[in-house]
């Protein structure tokens, strides 16, 4: 009886029965890797105290009179009203398939008639739904305190 299959019809039996497989086990780990993600995260916003469905106020950080990040603000507005870039030094760095660091210095610089202000400002996103979760920033001032500009 197994001498009468016809071998393209095994071939091709064999084929389909590969591609079903393989596309089954493809979609269970892009499933099993988005719970991992999805978990990581979780984990690391609770380990902030930081709720994603808390709308939170913004903070006293601002740029031209503006608050500059609110918790929780999607950094995709921030695009039209600041210039940042990716921080690959970030405190997340080793779990950057969860979450992305960033760093900006836009209008954290002032010149002052006797002296600078240098600030530079970090924060965090997720990936997944791009919330800022995490905001620091740090300046060095190079100038006398008794300045009324500052």
């Amino acid at each position: 009886m197994i001498k009468n299959l016809n071998p393209v019809l095994v071939a091709i039996h064999f084929a389909l029965l590969l591609i079903f497989s393989c596309s089954q086990n493809t979609d269970e780990k892009i499933s099993d890797r988005d719970a991992f993600v999805q978990t990581k995260i979780d984990s690391i916003l609770l380990s902030e105290n930081f709720n994603p469905d808390i709308d939170y106020e913004p903070l006293s950080l601002c740029r031209e009179g503006e608050p500059i990040f609110s918790p929780g603000q999607s950094i995709t507005g921030l695009y039209k009203t600041l210039t940042f870039r990716r921080d690959s030094e970030h405190e997340y760095w080793d779990i950057s398939y969860a979450v992305n660091g960033y760093l900006t210095t836009d209008g954290l610089y002032t010149v002052l008639s006797n002296g600078s202000l240098n600030g530079i400002a970090f924060f965090s996103a997720d990936i997944q739904n791009k919330q800022i979760f995490n905001i620091s920033a740090s300046w060095l001032i190079d100038a006398d305190m008794t300045d009324k500009n500052l």
